[in-house]
């Protein structure tokens, strides 16, 4: 069942991501427990293709029941102002991301479908037509721990930053990028592992041009990597990015080196956006930050991935490295980025 995968992955994939020393992490968890919960309501609730009228009260008042529990928890958590502008809402914490959250999930529920009307049996049942409103909020539990996690991370380092509505239910990395990108034709990767998120962005766009840089030594964050086992960083990584940047000849090139001497050796045009996913240690990241930064054009976009909780030393190299009066902008998947002036 879909909500019982839901919940191996909010327990597990989410709590390997937020270290327990943070104490958003039990506002992040207990959110998508209370969405876990409501889930496994709705997907009871849309399984009878005709439900009785005992079945539609009963439905009802289950699900209902089980978003009161999560608007009860959500209002009553006690909001610090944060540093974040999430959408339309200024100064918010990890607190208030919960709360906005929970607003998304009484939204898709209140344009679900009638709900008194299936607690008093009135016409026709529309409980087996939940499945919109089950995968919208699904695509929750996916992203909006993300959220959590990254706002308490800008707020604990006291940056001004931003969650744009646009990307608030993306779910890939390249979903946001292609959001950043916009007129972009030039975007330098560096850390491309097997390729995937180049060939997504390479697929969508066709006038962009990708330079993937990327050493391929077999480690990731100072380690070997367990190459037999996940293929991270070595010859087998490599391998399957050379196929795909092999698909987009003329706008795709792959650089096996290290990031320094990359970018210590451009001489082409300034690029459009710099992602770097390279190694996540403080000294590497701010390093790629430094180099890559001033090759952009006037008003590029200096990206990168894995800010969050769990990786202090892109969260401290981020902060460090933010210019003067910029907004740090952040996105589901560890995404952020600014604009640089």
């Amino acid at each position: 069942m879909l909500a019982g995968s839901l919940q191996i992955e909010v327990r597990e994939w989410f709590a390997s991501l937020i270290p327990r020393r943070f104490p958003h992490r039990r506002i992040a968890l207990t959110a998508a427990e209370h969405g876990r919960r409501l889930l496994s309501e709705l997907q009871v609730a849309g399984s009878p293709e005709r439900p009785t009228c005992a079945q539609r009260a009963g439905a009802t008042r289950r699900v209902m029941a089980a978003f009161r529990a999560f608007a009860a928890w959500a209002t009553a958590l006690p909001r610090k102002n944060g540093t974040v502008n999430f959408g339309h809402h200024e100064g918010m914490g990890a607190a208030g991301v919960a709360l906005i959250w929970m607003n998304q999930v009484s939204e898709e529920l209140l344009y679900a479908l009638d709900w008194r009307r299936e607690l008093l049996c009135e016409g026709t049942s529309q409980l087996p037509s939940l499945g919109g409103c089950f995968m919208g909020i699904a695509r929750m539990q996916t992203t909006w721990p993300w959220l959590v996690d990254a706002v308490a991370a800008a707020s604990a380092g006291r940056v001004r930053a931003a969650v744009p509505a646009p990307v608030l239910f993306a779910p890939q990395p390249s979903q946001v990028l292609l959001h950043i990108l916009g007129s972009g034709n030039l975007m330098v990767e560096v850390g491309v592992d097997k390729g995937q998120t180049s060939e997504e962005l390479l697929e969508a766009l066709p006038n962009l041009t990708i330079l993937g840089v990327d050493p391929y030594l077999g480690r990731y964050n100072g380690q070997e990597s367990r190459e037999r086992l996940d293929g991270m960083g070595g010859e087998e990584a490599f391998r399957q990015a050379a196929q795909r940047y092999s698909r987009f000849q003329g706008r795709a090139r792959l650089w096996r080196q290290r990031s320094a001497a990359a970018a210590a050796g451009w001489t082409g045009p300034a690029p459009d956006l710099v992602f770097i996913d390279g190694e996540h240690d403080f000294e590497s990241c701010a390093e790629d930050l430094r180099l890559w930064a001033p090759l952009l054009t006037t008003g590029g976009v200096l990206a990168g991935h894995d800010y969050r909780a769990g990786e202090q030393g892109v969260v401290r190299a981020v902060h460090q490295n933010l210019p003067d009066g910029a907004t740090l902008h952040l996105a589901p998947h560890g995404v952020w980025w600014w604009y640089v002036p």
